[in-house]
Protein backbone atom coordinates (compact mmCIF):
# COMPACT_ATOMS: atom_id res chain seq x y z
CA UNK A 1 0.00 0.00 0.00
CA UNK A 2 1.21 3.60 -1.00
CA UNK A 3 -1.13 5.77 1.05
CA UNK A 4 -2.00 6.10 4.30
CA UNK A 5 -5.09 4.91 6.96
CA UNK A 6 -6.21 7.44 9.31
CA UNK A 7 -8.43 6.09 12.13
CA UNK A 8 -10.50 8.38 14.80
CA UNK A 9 -13.29 8.26 16.87
CA UNK A 10 -14.58 6.10 19.93
CA UNK A 11 -16.50 3.71 17.92
CA UNK A 12 -13.58 2.96 15.24
CA UNK A 13 -11.79 -0.56 14.82
CA UNK A 14 -9.49 -1.57 12.36
CA UNK A 15 -7.89 -4.94 11.83
CA UNK A 16 -4.98 -5.11 9.15
CA UNK A 17 -3.18 -8.46 8.54
CA UNK A 18 -0.56 -9.19 6.60
CA UNK A 19 0.22 -5.44 4.61
CA UNK A 20 3.47 -3.82 4.10
CA UNK A 21 3.38 -0.09 3.67
CA UNK A 22 6.16 1.81 1.65
CA UNK A 23 7.29 5.39 1.04
CA UNK A 24 4.53 6.86 2.55
CA UNK A 25 4.46 10.58 3.60
CA UNK A 26 2.51 12.08 6.46
CA UNK A 27 3.58 15.72 5.72
CA UNK A 28 0.99 18.28 5.41
CA UNK A 29 2.67 19.39 2.13
CA UNK A 30 1.51 16.05 0.60
CA UNK A 31 -2.27 15.73 2.22
CA UNK A 32 -1.28 14.61 6.08
CA UNK A 33 -1.60 16.42 8.95
CA UNK A 34 2.13 15.69 10.37
CA UNK A 35 1.39 12.99 12.22
CA UNK A 36 2.54 9.09 10.91
CA UNK A 37 2.62 7.77 7.67
CA UNK A 38 1.01 4.85 7.40
CA UNK A 39 -0.94 4.61 10.18
CA UNK A 40 -2.43 7.63 12.10
CA UNK A 41 -4.46 6.20 14.95
CA UNK A 42 -6.39 9.03 17.46
CA UNK A 43 -9.33 10.17 19.28
CA UNK A 44 -10.41 6.52 21.11
CA UNK A 45 -9.64 4.35 18.25
CA UNK A 46 -8.19 0.78 18.71
CA UNK A 47 -6.01 -0.84 16.00
CA UNK A 48 -4.97 -4.53 15.90
CA UNK A 49 -2.49 -5.54 13.76
CA UNK A 50 -0.76 -8.49 12.53
CA UNK A 51 2.27 -9.54 10.26
CA UNK A 52 2.33 -5.56 9.20
CA UNK A 53 5.30 -3.97 7.52
CA UNK A 54 6.43 -0.08 7.41
CA UNK A 55 9.37 0.72 6.03
CA UNK A 56 10.73 3.90 4.02
CA UNK A 57 8.15 6.39 5.24
CA UNK A 58 8.19 9.56 6.68
CA UNK A 59 6.25 12.20 8.73
CA UNK A 60 6.96 15.21 10.75
CA UNK A 61 6.17 13.02 14.00
CA UNK A 62 5.96 9.43 14.01
CA UNK A 63 8.05 8.56 10.61
CA UNK A 64 5.93 4.97 10.32
CA UNK A 65 2.74 5.51 12.44
CA UNK A 66 1.51 7.75 15.32
CA UNK A 67 -0.97 6.78 18.36
CA UNK A 68 -2.57 9.72 20.19
CA UNK A 69 -5.67 10.50 21.96
CA UNK A 70 -6.43 7.85 24.27
CA UNK A 71 -6.19 4.90 21.62
CA UNK A 72 -4.90 1.38 21.76
CA UNK A 73 -2.99 -0.79 19.53
CA UNK A 74 -2.76 -4.49 19.60
CA UNK A 75 -0.04 -5.70 18.03
CA UNK A 76 1.55 -9.42 16.67
CA UNK A 77 4.56 -9.08 14.66
CA UNK A 78 5.35 -5.25 13.43
CA UNK A 79 8.54 -4.19 11.33
CA UNK A 80 9.09 -0.51 11.26
CA UNK A 81 12.06 -0.28 9.05
CA UNK A 82 14.19 2.83 7.50
CA UNK A 83 11.60 5.43 8.39
CA UNK A 84 12.30 8.96 9.48
CA UNK A 85 10.53 11.83 11.12
CA UNK A 86 11.80 15.30 11.33
CA UNK A 87 10.83 15.90 14.29
CA UNK A 88 10.10 13.11 16.69
CA UNK A 89 9.72 9.28 17.21
CA UNK A 90 11.88 7.99 14.05
CA UNK A 91 9.41 5.02 13.68
CA UNK A 92 6.14 5.65 15.82
CA UNK A 93 4.73 8.42 17.92
CA UNK A 94 2.77 8.03 21.11
CA UNK A 95 0.78 10.35 22.80
CA UNK A 96 -1.33 9.79 25.90
CA UNK A 97 -2.30 5.97 24.52
CA UNK A 98 -1.70 2.44 24.76
CA UNK A 99 0.83 0.24 22.67
CA UNK A 100 -0.14 -3.71 23.12
CA UNK A 101 2.16 -6.41 21.93
CA UNK A 102 -0.54 -9.50 22.22
CA UNK A 103 0.82 -12.00 24.96
CA UNK A 104 -0.12 -15.33 22.95
CA UNK A 105 2.15 -13.75 19.53
CA UNK A 106 5.13 -16.17 18.93
CA UNK A 107 5.99 -13.07 16.44
CA UNK A 108 8.84 -10.44 16.82
CA UNK A 109 8.27 -7.03 16.67
CA UNK A 110 11.46 -5.22 15.23
CA UNK A 111 11.80 -1.18 15.43
CA UNK A 112 14.77 -0.88 13.34
CA UNK A 113 17.11 1.66 11.40
CA UNK A 114 14.88 4.42 11.76
CA UNK A 115 15.87 7.90 12.52
CA UNK A 116 14.34 11.33 14.37
CA UNK A 117 15.90 14.52 13.85
CA UNK A 118 15.21 15.47 17.18
CA UNK A 119 14.06 12.90 19.95
CA UNK A 120 13.52 9.21 19.71
CA UNK A 121 15.09 7.30 17.09
CA UNK A 122 12.69 4.40 17.47
CA UNK A 123 9.98 5.82 20.06
CA UNK A 124 9.09 9.31 21.53
CA UNK A 125 6.39 8.50 23.98
CA UNK A 126 4.72 11.72 26.03
CA UNK A 127 1.37 12.28 28.06
CA UNK A 128 -0.31 9.26 29.56
CA UNK A 129 0.64 6.16 28.05
CA UNK A 130 1.37 2.71 28.74
CA UNK A 131 3.56 0.09 26.33
CA UNK A 132 3.31 -3.69 27.56
CA UNK A 133 5.68 -5.67 25.45
CA UNK A 134 4.11 -9.18 26.12
CA UNK A 135 5.84 -10.64 23.60
CA UNK A 136 9.42 -9.91 22.12
CA UNK A 137 10.24 -6.11 21.12
CA UNK A 138 13.38 -5.19 19.55
CA UNK A 139 14.62 -1.62 19.25
CA UNK A 140 17.87 -1.35 17.60
CA UNK A 141 19.93 0.11 15.13
CA UNK A 142 17.86 3.91 15.83
CA UNK A 143 19.48 6.77 15.55
CA UNK A 144 17.62 10.40 16.88
CA UNK A 145 20.26 13.49 16.57
CA UNK A 146 19.24 15.71 19.79
CA UNK A 147 18.69 12.73 22.34
CA UNK A 148 17.31 8.95 22.60
CA UNK A 149 18.00 6.89 20.43
CA UNK A 150 15.92 4.04 21.05
CA UNK A 151 13.36 5.85 22.90
CA UNK A 152 12.54 9.11 23.96
CA UNK A 153 10.03 9.76 27.42
CA UNK A 154 9.30 13.41 27.43
CA UNK A 155 7.18 16.23 28.24
CA UNK A 156 6.46 17.94 31.61
CA UNK A 157 3.94 15.89 33.73
CA UNK A 158 4.14 12.46 31.78
CA UNK A 159 3.32 9.73 33.07
CA UNK A 160 4.41 6.76 31.60
CA UNK A 161 4.22 3.01 32.18
CA UNK A 162 7.06 0.96 30.45
CA UNK A 163 6.22 -3.22 31.30
CA UNK A 164 8.77 -4.25 29.33
CA UNK A 165 9.00 -8.67 29.67
CA UNK A 166 10.51 -9.12 26.42
CA UNK A 167 11.73 -5.29 25.61
CA UNK A 168 15.48 -5.15 23.97
CA UNK A 169 17.11 -1.20 23.30
CA UNK A 170 20.54 -2.80 21.40
CA UNK A 171 22.42 -0.78 19.30
CA UNK A 172 21.02 2.75 19.30
CA UNK A 173 22.61 6.04 19.08
CA UNK A 174 22.31 9.68 20.06
CA UNK A 175 24.20 11.91 17.82
CA UNK A 176 24.64 13.87 14.54
CA UNK A 177 26.55 14.00 11.58
CA UNK A 178 28.73 17.43 11.22
CA UNK A 179 31.86 18.43 8.46
CA UNK A 180 34.23 15.94 7.50
CA UNK A 181 32.03 13.39 8.76
CA UNK A 182 32.43 13.72 12.40
CA UNK A 183 29.59 13.21 15.02
CA UNK A 184 28.37 15.01 17.66
CA UNK A 185 26.87 12.26 20.05
CA UNK A 186 23.76 13.59 22.54
CA UNK A 187 22.23 12.72 25.24
CA UNK A 188 20.56 9.50 25.91
CA UNK A 189 21.85 6.83 23.06
CA UNK A 190 19.57 4.17 24.25
CA UNK A 191 16.53 5.82 26.42
CA UNK A 192 15.98 9.52 27.41
CA UNK A 193 13.62 10.50 29.95
CA UNK A 194 12.96 14.32 30.29
CA UNK A 195 10.40 16.58 31.54
CA UNK A 196 9.48 18.51 34.98
CA UNK A 197 7.09 16.46 37.57
CA UNK A 198 7.31 13.52 35.03
CA UNK A 199 7.06 10.34 36.50
CA UNK A 200 7.93 6.72 34.23
CA UNK A 201 8.56 3.11 35.37
CA UNK A 202 10.64 0.75 33.76
CA UNK A 203 10.12 -3.34 34.04
CA UNK A 204 12.34 -6.01 32.97
CA UNK A 205 14.04 -4.11 29.95
CA UNK A 206 17.41 -4.98 28.50
CA UNK A 207 19.95 -1.71 27.50
CA UNK A 208 22.82 -3.02 25.69
CA UNK A 209 25.72 -0.82 23.42
CA UNK A 210 23.82 2.14 22.88
CA UNK A 211 25.99 5.05 22.41
CA UNK A 212 25.79 8.43 23.29
CA UNK A 213 27.43 11.61 25.08
CA UNK A 214 25.66 11.70 28.69
CA UNK A 215 24.28 8.43 29.88
CA UNK A 216 25.25 6.36 26.62
CA UNK A 217 22.74 3.56 27.70
CA UNK A 218 19.85 5.74 29.58
CA UNK A 219 19.99 9.46 30.38
CA UNK A 220 17.02 11.10 32.83
CA UNK A 221 17.30 15.03 32.91
CA UNK A 222 15.20 17.89 34.17
CA UNK A 223 13.59 16.94 37.44
CA UNK A 224 11.99 13.60 36.16
CA UNK A 225 11.16 10.64 38.28
CA UNK A 226 11.58 7.20 37.03
CA UNK A 227 11.52 3.92 39.06
CA UNK A 228 13.33 0.71 37.39
CA UNK A 229 12.47 -2.72 38.10
CA UNK A 230 14.45 -5.58 36.51
CA UNK A 231 16.57 -3.83 34.24
CA UNK A 232 19.85 -5.03 32.73
CA UNK A 233 22.14 -2.30 31.18
CA UNK A 234 25.65 -3.42 30.18
CA UNK A 235 28.35 -2.39 27.56
CA UNK A 236 27.21 1.41 26.96
CA UNK A 237 29.48 4.18 25.72
CA UNK A 238 28.89 7.83 26.77
CA UNK A 239 31.30 9.90 25.02
CA UNK A 240 31.16 12.09 27.90
CA UNK A 241 29.75 10.43 31.27
CA UNK A 242 28.01 7.96 32.36
CA UNK A 243 28.21 4.71 30.05
CA UNK A 244 25.72 2.89 31.61
CA UNK A 245 22.88 5.29 32.88
CA UNK A 246 23.53 9.20 33.62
Amino acid sequence: IHSGIEIKDSSSKLILKRVVFSKMKGLSSVGGDNYGSALNIHTNSIVDIHSVSIMVSSSKYGGALSIRGSSTLNICGLSLFNNHASVSGGAMYIDSSTINMINACVMITNVENNRATSYGGGMYITGTSTLNSNALLNITKNIASLGGGGIAVMGNNHNVNINGNSLSVVGNEASKSVDQGESIYENGGGIFVQGVNGDSTWNDVVLSNNIGGHGGNMMINMGAKVAITNMLVEKGTAHASGGGLY
